[in-house]
């Protein structure tokens, strides 16, 4: 949460994104349903990102695809086993809130033995 970056009343959410070598903040509302997005920098429409963590830097996880798109979905943990996951496709506005713990593993354990 960026309490100094305010969207729509309240503070927003921030990561960082890159695309082709570009890398960029990218904040959003933090309320659920409310699509407000703001980019340092416009990036392509309809091209696939990857969102980062703005602390310790590391790629946010996929386990879903989205249900507008398709594009892979970068999964924000708000707690434990329970996820904010939004389109990495520039300008989608696809977003699931997954509270049941189901789709949380990674795409590439998926259909693997337990």
């Amino acid at each position: 949460m960026d309490h100094d970056y305010i969207i729509n009343g309240h503070p927003s959410v921030k990561f960082n994104v890159s695309m082709n070598g570009k890398k960029v903040w990218l904040r959003m509302s933090c309320l659920y349903g409310k699509h407000t997005v703001e980019l340092e920098n416009q990036l392509p429409p309809n091209e696939l990102s990857r969102f980062h963590c703005p602390h310790c830097h590391n790629e946010f996880p996929s386990f879903s695809t989205c249900p507008e798109c398709g594009a892979s979905m970068a999964a924000l943990f708000v707690r434990e086993k329970c996820s904010w996951e939004v389109c990495m496709r520039q300008g989608c506005q696809g977003h699931i809130l997954n509270l049941d713990q189901i789709n949380l593993h990674k795409k590439s354990d998926k259909g693997k033995n337990k």
